[in-house]
C-alpha cells in the first residue's frame, strides 16, 4: 500500500503517542515487541491515570487535563477504524 490520508492520520497518532511515553513507537524492551498504542491502553485501563503514561522526564510538568486530549486524539489516529 502506498502513503494515504489514512496513512499520514495513523503516523500522526504514533508520533504524539511517542512524544508523550518517550517510548519508540514498537517497544522491544518487554519478552515481547509492544505497539505503543498497546502500552498506553493497557496502562489507562489498568489506572485510568494519564500521568502513567507520561514520560518520566516532563516530572509533574504537565497539565492533566491537556495530556488527556492529546492522547486520546493520538488513539483517535491510530484506530483501525479511521474512515
Amino acid at each position: 500500500k502506498g502513503l494515504n490520508e489514512k496513512s499520514d492520520i495513523y503516523s500522526f497518532g504514533v508520533v504524539l503517542l511517542e512524544m508523550i511515553t518517550g517510548k519508540t513507537a514498537m517497544d522491544e524492551s518487554h519478552t515481547k515487541r509492544v505497539h505503543v498504542s498497546d502500552w498506553v491502553i493497557s496502562s489507562l485501563k489498568s489506572t485510568n491515570d494519564v500521568s502513567n503514561v507520561v514520560d518520566s522526564k516532563m516530572a509533574k510538568d504537565f497539565d492533566p487535563n491537556s495530556v488527556w486530549k492529546i492522547v486520546e486524539l493520538a488513539l483517535a489516529s491510530v484506530s483501525l477504524n479511521v474512515s
